[in-house]
């Protein structure tokens, strides 16, 4: 029994709650801009053709997917936690404890297994996937939202710093909304080197470990 996306204990109900919050907060970003004519669309008070600007409607329209991953990710997370609590890491695939548990299960000692692992070459592969079009600005400012929404679960807080965590996710919508989304020229060697930096950084925590 191993972890996937499509659990049955995922929790359906924050996936529905956290969403509602993120749409309300991108339209109330949007009045705050003017864009009333966007929001309207959003609040359902506005048919699809009816909105005049295709341009600012493509991009409310790719920012709310956006969005929408931002949650589905923080749940998944979040699950998987829960799993790796409950059942151990060999519940969740893709991880050492189910590979050793595998292993162990197909009757492989573990002194077998610990002869090899000085044989195990292990190399992070960064290529600059054609389909990544998203600037590195516009990656930052969707982590900031994702990392505000886990923030904002603490149960520690008042209501005026809840109402200050909404502030700040409205403020990286703004940001997100007033910068273009994705290149429209070939990127440069530094665009990428950026690009590259952002996941050393905030994925793989390479970085600041060897370089920090």
């Amino acid at each position: 029994m191993y972890f996937s996306t499509t659990d049955d204990s995922i929790e359906l109900q924050k996936i529905r709650d956290d969403l509602n919050y993120l749409q309300n907060c991108f339209i109330e970003m949007l009045r705050g801009m003017g864009e009333a004519e966007i929001a309207d669309l959003f609040e359902g008070k506005k048919n699809l053709k009816a909105v005049k600007d295709t341009k600012k409607l493509s991009k409310a329209i790719t920012l709310s997917f956006q969005f929408m991953t931002i949650v589905e990710e923080n749940a998944a997370v979040q699950l998987r936690r829960k799993l790796e609590d409950e059942h151990g890491l060999q519940r969740i695939s893709g991880l050492w404890g189910r590979t050793l548990n595998d292993l162990k299960n197909a009757g492989i000692s573990g002194e077998k297994i610990a002869e090899t692992f000085p044989d195990i070459r292990i190399e992070p592969v960064l290529t600059a996937h054609p389909t990544e079009s998203k600037r590195s600005t516009v990656i930052d400012q969707l982590r900031e939202i994702y990392l505000l929404m886990v923030k904002r679960e603490y149960k520690m807080w008042t209501a005026k710093e809840v109402e200050g965590i909404k502030d700040e996710i409205q403020v990286a919508m703004q940001r997100l909304w007033l910068t273009g989304q994705v290149f429209l020229e070939k990127p440069t060697i530094e665009d990428e080197l950026r690009n590259v930096l952002h996941y050393l950084v905030n994925v793989f925590r390479f970085y600041r470990k060897v370089c920090g």
